[in-house]
């Protein structure tokens, strides 16, 4: 049953992308949630709290639940790739809010850059932290560098 339901959320998890938004997370989840219902899902409230979780806003409240960490670890998996398609996430994020002028821009990208960058774990799952963890925090040190000029 969780495994079913970590594929709707992980699905309707970013179904709403608006990069300016930002309540894309909140949007996807009211989507998924009104999507299933009239599917004929008695309850999607776990679909809607996971897709929740993938704010990564640790003022939201969420259980540390094996497939809560999957969905957010699931998310954050890309600061860990390697460099150069790491650079490429990078670029493509750039290009998404071309609409903000430069410096605007890197004060965001850096502020939530260090928020990841400052958790003591980016990842909650041993097995991505123990295959991306490293790598993740020299991308994010890297692109921080980078931004600040």
């Amino acid at each position: 049953e969780d495994s079913g339901i970590l594929r709707l959320a992980i699905y309707y998890h970013d179904i709403i992308y608006d990069p300016c938004g930002d309540d894309n997370e909140l949007e996807s989840a009211r989507l998924a949630s009104t999507t299933l219902r009239g599917l004929g899902m008695k309850d999607p409230s776990p679909v809607y709290e996971l897709i929740r979780a993938t704010d990564h806003r640790p003022l939201l409240p969420f259980e540390h639940d094996l497939p809560t960490d999957l969905i957010c670890d699931l998310d954050l998996a890309i600061l860990g790739s390697p460099p150069e398609q790491y650079e490429a996430y990078a670029a493509a994020i750039r290009k998404e809010h071309d609409w903000l002028p430069e410096p605007r821009y890197r004060g965001g990208r850096i502020k939530i850059l260090m928020a990841f960058h400052d958790r003591p774990e980016i990842y909650l799952t041993a097995d991505f932290r123990k295959r991306f963890e490293k790598q993740a925090r020299a991308n994010l040190a890297e692109e921080i560098r980078r931004l600040r000029g």
